[in-house]
């Protein structure tokens, strides 16, 4: 790999995780087939850590570029809007997601003064991105998602906080509290060393869930009536050995939730009454960050970003893409 290249990456670490092993292993697992749906060239900073599934096309964001793609049915991949640019190492584009309008929306923590953390936007009628969200303590925005009423939920790793966009643009601190913290305590064993907080999220039933990676645990957030946070609870964890390096989540009809663990290389679901199984592991799989789950020849699947963030800081060129999980017994 490049010397430019490796810069890049080993500055990838404040995406990453931590990883450590205290407690049990799960106690079932399915058999599920991984298929590669494209693969990127990591060699030249083509790390994919966002995703989002919209209209039958894959979109991406490559973390070190700054750079959203869009992936056509035919697998022809082509750089979708024009983002902000800044030194490699300064910024990064993380968690994706778009709006009913086909209006595309990314998080980009940026340590360059001239680049605005904050979300963006590009409209379905403009290429050149716009800032859409910020705030004075918004951090690391990491996930963005849509609830109910066109309110969007933006985690962030280090504020240890969700901010929330209201429908006429107001952004405010929807919810801070130790729960959303990097919490080493839980699990002693660090290979990285730097504390990332929550992470992925994803909304049910008029609930916000929360992966916090470090932490281990996933956390479930009412929202009450008049749109304020409830009080936070933890739903799964802490749990080292099932959930450290937790990153995407993602909820299906039924509310399972399916959690991509960037640093153990595996996909797991976790059932509306809390039982573990691991979905798929390591075959196919290098830091398995963001998820998704949409339908694939009349059926549901999983798309997963392999973003390769491990291999990459090793000196190695990781395996990246985007990758498919059949889901057994799953229309």
């Amino acid at each position: 790999m490049q010397a430019g290249i490796i810069s890049v990456v080993v500055a990838l670490v404040l995406v990453a995780s931590i990883f450590s092993i205290s407690q049990s292993s799960p106690v079932k697992a399915e058999s599920s087939t991984v298929n590669f749906v494209t693969r990127f060239d990591a060699t030249k900073g083509e790390l994919p850590e966002g995703l989002a599934v919209f209209l039958g096309r894959k979109y991406v964001s490559m973390a070190p570029q700054v750079q959203a793609y869009k992936i056509d049915t035919d697998g022809k991949m082509s750089p979708y809007g024009m983002w902000p640019k800044a030194n490699p190492g300064e910024a990064f584009m993380v968690g994706m997601t778009f709006d009913s309008k086909k209006n595309l929306y990314a998080a980009l923590p940026s340590f360059n003064e001239q680049v605005k953390t904050g979300v963006y936007k590009v409209s379905s009628a403009t290429d050149e991105a716009t800032l859409f969200a910020t705030h004075p303590d918004m951090k690391f925005p990491n996930d963005v998602i849509f609830g109910k009423k066109g309110r969007m939920f933006i985690s962030d790793s280090f504020d240890g906080s969700i901010f929330v966009v209201e429908k006429d643009g107001t952004v405010g601190k929807w919810l801070s509290s130790d729960l959303l913290k990097a919490n080493s305590t839980n699990c002693s064993e660090t290979r990285l060393g730097f504390d990332i907080g929550a992470n992925g999220l994803a909304y049910y039933k008029n609930n916000i869930y929360v992966a916090n990676t470090l932490a281990a645990t996933i956390l479930k957030i009412p929202i009450n009536e008049d749109g304020s946070a409830g009080n936070p609870e933890i739903f799964l964890g802490p749990d080292c050995s099932s959930l450290v390096g937790i990153d995407g989540i993602t909820v299906d009809r039924d509310g399972d939730i399916f959690a991509a663990i960037n640093l153990q290389d595996k996909i797991v679901r976790i059932s509306s009454d809390k039982e573990l199984t691991v979905v798929a592991e390591k075959q196919g799989m290098d830091f398995p960050a963001s998820i998704e789950l949409a339908r694939h020849t009349g059926k549901y699947s999983l798309y997963v970003t392999n973003f390769g963030f491990v291999n990459a800081n090793k000196g190695l060129v990781p395996d990246t893409g985007i990758i498919r999980i059949s889901v057994n017994n799953y229309q």
